[in-house]
């Protein structure tokens, strides 16, 4: 006979894939309650799920996420021609396809050439540098600048996390007038988001002998310095911000950058050749500075969620928030400040996990030394009552779970009780009681006479199944579906095994209604009197 599939219940989240800037923690479950036989259906639906953890912030000194990961490989150049032995790894962004992002892809610093060193990024790693979005089991999924999986945040203009546009102002310009060599065109100052620059070929050809370059502050150039021109495009990393280059082979030059920018950069404008006028038009977007705001950690936020099915503890999350009318904001506010301790207490404390013997096999040894093999599983035990409720053994896997096998005697008085095999429990769960039939060996002549048989020894009922069973849960009543008369309302039913939802069938069939009658009142119709004369 088929015998169909069913979920498991769900493992805990395991540990965070980062320690800070947005990781992953996944829970599984197995199809193995019970496990598809004999041409069964496999369970329908996911066998994992995931949820954000350590999503504030990493320090600025932080390498980025994906640069650790190629870091890792420094030094290793896997008997490929041409690479040095102390070769140096960094991430390879541009070119990639989009069904890629979430690869492992590792440029040699100071050269074009770029590799697949891994199948696939650490969970929590960002997409791309243009992207809030995060890799998850290699798959690329969408996430808030919040670093929070299937979040909705972005940044605004301001590059402030959700924020309302009102913390900066746009700058913006023109540059036309050059001189042989380098032109500075404008001074970008740290702490500038959504710069665009573009330079507009005066003949409408690539080749104009005008061209982009940035320098920092240091006179060190960082793009098309020392006469040389990159054709290409490019990504210019300063600090935690990535500038893109359009590459010098375009009607429209063009550099631009959403991130903010924790330096200031120089854009200045190479002019060759015939030195053409050059038409360069830039904007950026600068903190707003007559109106200082004043930001501070709370760290009285909401409490997250508690550790431990049982004995937890659960935190207060801190959040920046503004003085002047303690609304949050992002995080990036408050790093100025020292952040504050984190404000616990226990939780789920009316409760504790147990490992839990739930029966004892018969002892293998009729008389003499044997041993017994023991069914023990975890339990949730309530405090107030008592009340036991069988757990997965994951809850528990902090304890020392006793040993299934233990030794025992056999009873070698020839005098003893001789048993038959256990019956079957008289229930599946909830509680019930399984019997065998006792014979006392010294009876005489196979008789009935069990006086010579100690019956203090005598064991011919034990409980057994003692773990909560599955049971109906309903949800409210909706409204009434009609609005006079007689009509219908409804409700959800469920079965529940602890926290977790079972196939119905595991529920017996006493399953309550969930469709009811309801009454309102009467109906307006038409009436008919007599007709006149």
């Amino acid at each position: 006979m088929a015998v169909d599939g069913a979920w498991g219940v769900w493992s805990p989240f395991g540990t965070c894939s980062r320690t800070c800037g947005g990781g992953i923690k996944i829970a599984m479950r197995e199809c193995n309650r019970p496990v598809p036989r004999s041409g069964g259906l496999y369970c329908v639906g996911r066998r994992m799920k995931f949820r954000s953890c350590n999503s504030e912030p990493c320090s600025k000194q932080k390498k980025g996420f994906r640069e650790e990961q190629c870091a890792i490989f420094d030094g290793k150049h896997f008997n490929i021609n041409g690479l040095p032995p102390n070769v140096r790894w960094v991430p390879k962004y541009s070119g990639i396809l989009m069904k890629d992002r979430c690869k492992l892809f590792c440029r040699v610093a100071g050269s074009t050439a770029y590799y697949q060193l891994r199948d696939r990024v650490i969970d929590g790693t960002t997409c791309g540098p243009d992207t809030n979005d995060i890799c998850v089991q290699g798959l690329c999924r969408q996430a808030g600048c919040d670093h929070v999986l299937n979040s909705k945040a972005r940044r605004d203009k301001c590059g402030v996390c959700g924020g309302d546009n009102s913390s900066c102002k746009t700058v913006a310009g023109t540059f036309n007038t050059v001189d042989y060599g380098y032109n500075e065109v404008v001074r970008i100052p740290s702490g500038a988001t959504n710069i665009d620059v573009r330079q507009h070929s005066y003949s409408g050809k690539p080749e104009d002998d005008n061209y982009l370059a940035i320098s920092n502050s240091r006179g060190e150039f960082l793009l098309n310095g020392e006469f040389v021109v990159s054709m290409f495009k490019r990504e210019i990393k300063v600090g935690d911000a990535i500038i893109e280059y359009s590459g010098s082979d375009h009607v429209i030059e063009r550099i631009n950058c959403t991130d903010r920018i924790e330096e200031e950069i120089i854009v200045q404008v190479l002019s060759v050749g015939n030195l053409y006028n050059p038409v360069v038009r830039y904007s950026f977007n600068i903190p707003i500075e007559d109106k200082p705001q004043q930001f501070f950690w709370d760290a009285y936020g909401p409490w997250q969620e508690c550790s431990h099915l049982c004995q937890g503890e659960r935190k207060r999350k801190i959040l920046c928030s503004r003085e002047s009318d303690r609304v949050v904001v992002s995080d990036q506010r408050c790093h100025s400040e020292d952040r504050p301790a984190v404000i616990t207490e226990p939780c789920n404390t009316e409760c504790e996990l147990r490992w839990h013997v739930d029966r004892k096999s018969e002892c293998t040894a009729q008389c003499g030394i044997g041993y017994r093999t023991l069914v023990i599983h975890c339990t949730k035990i309530r405090r107030s009552d008592g009340k036991v409720q069988k757990v997965d053994d994951r809850y528990c896997s902090g304890q020392h779970k006793p040993d299934d096998r233990e030794s025992c005697h056999g009873d070698c008085n020839p005098g003893g009780w001789d048993y038959s095999p256990w019956s079957e429990c008289s229930n599946s769960c909830g509680g019930g009681t399984r019997r065998r039939g006792a014979v006392c060996r010294k009876a005489s002549n196979g008789g009935d006479d069990e006086s010579k048989c100690s019956q203090r020894d005598k064991l011919t009922v034990q409980p057994c199944n003692d773990f909560l069973c599955p049971q109906w849960k309903t949800g409210d009543w909706s409204e009434c579906l009609v609005t006079c008369g007689k009509g219908y309302r409804h409700r959800q039913i469920w079965c529940q095994f602890g926290e977790d939802r079972l196939d119905d069938r595991f529920c017996g069939t006493s399953k309550p209604e969930s469709v009811q009658t309801c009454q309102q009142q009467e109906c307006a119709s038409w009436q008919v009197g007599p007709w006149g004369q």
